[in-house]
């Protein structure tokens, strides 16, 4: 390797071992809490979801608003009890799971509850914001922004959404 490559080839590890660091104190239940919110965001995700029809052009809050309504509550992921097998034996399957004990709310932090995490947004920079929290009067000790993906709905999802709404649900909760 050549010397002028090696500077360059250190600052990367340097900047890995820092980011892998920074991420060592987030407590497990919490990171798994916001991984329920990146999951639910991914393009495939979206794609197959009513959301993609609900809204023509869609904005953060419209999306947060709409995880949280009648319709976006029938696409949230089981929690590991609702599954009903040894947790440990799919967890690394590449199932999702919600966070048993760790609420999951929307907008600002629920002051009667404990641990949970925030789902908010932010509709000028186009992101939503999740925050995990150990105590809801405590600042957040853990943060993630996302962009809303620009997705298409898939086959179907269309007429799902149709019968949602023709049985009254509402796709916003805000």
């Amino acid at each position: 390797m050549s010397r002028s490559r090696q500077p360059a080839l250190l600052l990367v590890l340097i900047a890995l071992v820092f980011m892998a660091a920074c991420g060592a104190d987030e407590p497990a239940d919490l990171v798994r809490g916001v991984g329920i919110i990146h999951h639910m965001l991914q393009p495939d995700v979206i794609s197959q979801s009513t959301f993609a029809v609900a809204f023509q052009d869609p904005n953060p809050s419209q999306f947060v608003s709409f995880i949280f309504s009648e319709m976006g509550a029938l696409e949230w992921p089981a929690t590991e009890t609702d599954i009903g097998v040894d947790v440990a034996d799919v967890r690394d399957r590449l199932l999702v799971f919600t966070t048993d004990g760790v609420a999951i709310v929307a907008r600002q932090p629920d002051l009667r509850l404990g641990r949970q995490v925030v789902v908010s947004f932010d509709d000028d920079r186009g992101l939503i914001i999740v925050e995990g929290f150990e105590d809801p009067t405590r600042s957040a000790v853990l943060r993630r922004e996302w962009v809303l993906p620009d997705v298409n709905p898939a086959p179907g999802v269309r007429a799902l959404y149709q019968a949602n709404q023709q049985a009254g649900m509402s796709c916003q909760a805000f």
